[in-house]
Formats: C-alpha cells, sequence, structure tokens
C-alpha cells in the first residue's frame, strides 16, 4: 500500500476507534461528531489521490492498452485524436483513424477500412483516458458499414460521450475487430 493511501487509511481507522472510544465513555454526541469523520476522511483521500493513480484491476494505463493510443490535437472546442499507425485484423485493415471530439458532447469519426473478403465489417472500441492514466469511461463496439473489396471511407457523424470528460480526456486507445 502506498505511503499517501495509508495515511487516510490510518485516519479513517483512528476516526472510528476514538469514535467506539467514547461512545463506551458515555459521551455519546462527541462520538457521533468524531465517527462522522471516517467517510470525510475516505473522501477527502480518494478525491487528493484519484487523479494521480490508474484504477486497480483494470488496463487503465497507455502501456496496458489493447492497441496504439491516439495522438492529441487540440483546435479550439474540439479535441482530435488520430493514430498514425494502419492495423490488419483477419483480413480487415483501418488507415487514417479520426475521432473528433466536442465541448457539446458530440463526437465524429472517420477512418478508411479495407477487406480482402467482401461482406465484412471493421469494428473498434474505444478507451478514454485522462493525463494520469486513468480510465474515464469506455464506448462500446461501433462498426462500419458492410465492406467490399477495396479501400472505403467510413465515417460516423452521429457519436456521443459524456461532456463533463471533455476536459479530462487526454488519451484514447483503440481495439479492432473485424
Amino acid at each position: 500500500m502506498r505511503t499517501s493511501k495509508g495515511i487516510y487509511l490510518g485516519g479513517t481507522l483512528i476516526s472510528i476507534l476514538l469514535s467506539l472510544y467514547l461512545y463506551r465513555s458515555g459521551r455519546r454526541q462527541t462520538a457521533i461528531f468524531v465517527g462522522l469523520w471516517a467517510p470525510t476522511v475516505l473522501n477527502l483521500g480518494q478525491t487528493l489521490l484519484e487523479d494521480d493513480s490508474p484504477l486497480e484491476g483494470s488496463a487503465a494505463t497507455p502501456e496496458d492498452a489493447p492497441v496504439t493510443a491516439a495522438v492529441l490535437r487540440r483546435r479550439g472546442q474540439t479535441k482530435e485524436f488520430y493514430w498514425e499507425v494502419p492495423s490488419d485484423v483477419n483480413g480487415c485493415s483501418l488507415a487514417a483513424a479520426e475521432l473528433t471530439l466536442r465541448r457539446d458532447g458530440s463526437a465524429s469519426w472517420r477512418g478508411v477500412v479495407n477487406s480482402a473478403y467482401s461482406d465484412d465489417s471493421y469494428c473498434v472500441t474505444l478507451a478514454f483516458f485522462n493525463s494520469g492514466g486513468r480510465r474515464l469511461f469506455d464506448w462500446p463496439r461501433f462498426c462500419s458499414q458492410t465492406l467490399e473489396t477495396g479501400p472505403q471511407v467510413w465515417t460516423n457523424n452521429n457519436l456521443a460521450f459524456p461532456e463533463r470528460f471533455f476536459d479530462s480526456i487526454e488519451l484514447v486507445s483503440r481495439r479492432d475487430h473485424c
């Protein structure tokens, strides 16, 4: 356990133990007051440590992400993410993939998809991270139109995300499916 987490956990335990002692010694009002410190100390610790560390037990760091993370470009009220390296999955490929997020919570996607076979679809799932590597949220899988052989432009301008995360999003990772 990190020392900073231990300090908040220790403060919480001291508050609970002191509250129990005060309650058993007949000072009930003071015991209730001190007992209320425990959730306050826990919330304070969580708030202060939250942006510094990834979520435990999840693939919350860019290094753990299944596919290369996007590069960010900021343009006014938008954030643009793009993937420089094309990817190939089971006979399908995706190149020039771009994701644009707007402050109002709307988003759009563009890429060039190709398939070695007809009747395929290229699908992606995206994970969004803050600058500390903490996973903010995931998008469910979304897919291209039915592909024919040869390159095709894939666009989707009807995407949305929780706008409260706009300022925090610094990195997007992608998992591909075909």
